[in-house]
């Protein structure tokens, strides 16, 4: 079982080491920020479900007042 677990966090370190250097060449290549890249989805994908839930309830607003 140790050398399970052992083998396992060998594992993990490894593809942590790659996933690294892959964020490393795309960075590279692209010449952006992939961290910052990401972070302008995420706040572009809330802005636009913000926008959708006001739609949302405003038309809920307008059948109600009707």
């Amino acid at each position: 079982m140790k050398l399970e677990m052992e083998a396992m966090k060998a594992d993990k370190v490894m593809k942590d080491d790659q996933l690294n250097m892959l964020y490393t060449v795309m960075e590279s290549h692209l010449n952006t920020d992939v961290h910052a890249a990401f972070n302008n989805i995420e706040v572009k994908r809330a802005e636009e479900r913000r926008v959708e839930r006001e739609r949302g309830s405003n038309s809920k607003k307008k059948r109600v007042s009707c």
